[in-house]
């Protein structure tokens, strides 16, 4: 490894090496991402909320078989339908 890049990294590290003790709150990227957060949960929520409402009414339909078998019986019974 040369010399001159661990000096180039020490530099760099005694250069930034206050920003690891401040407080992340100190700045509002950590107000802004909460904010994120909080939304994206409530997202969360409202689509697992829709998903099982859409479970619920899927469980609650008829078959498909018995929704086609249905659509058959209710088309060869109107007048001037062919027979398939």
């Amino acid at each position: 490894m040369a010399a001159d890049l661990v000096c180039h990294w020490r530099d760099v590290f005694l250069e930034r090496a206050p920003q690891v003790f401040l407080d992340p709150r100190a700045n509002g990227k950590v107000e802004v991402s909460e904010q994120r957060i909080a939304e994206l949960e409530r997202m969360v929520g409202r689509l697992t909320m829709e998903l099982d409402a859409s479970k619920k009414a899927l469980r609650q339909r008829p078959p498909v078989r018995a929704m086609a078998r249905d659509r058959k019986d209710i088309g060869s019974s109107l007048p001037g339908a062919n027979p398939v």
